[in-house]
């Protein structure tokens, strides 16, 4: 499934628009600045964790 991430903001930017999914179902999320940023951040932290894990391979037994 192909999903979509789309983020605005409001004209007088006291608003973030969060919104995910694909074509038969999409979540809205209306956040304040200030949210936006938390989520931001844990994002781009939970994304470093995931990265690092990744990078890191399993020891073998030679």
């Amino acid at each position: 499934m192909t999903g979509a991430i789309q983020v605005d903001t409001a004209a007088d930017d006291t608003r973030v628009t969060l919104s995910f999914g694909a074509n038969d179902e999409v979540t809205y999320a209306a956040l304040t600045p200030a949210d936006a940023k938390t989520i931001a951040t844990a994002l781009d932290q939970a994304a470093a964790r995931a990265e690092t894990a990744d990078s890191v391979e399993e020891p073998t037994n030679e």
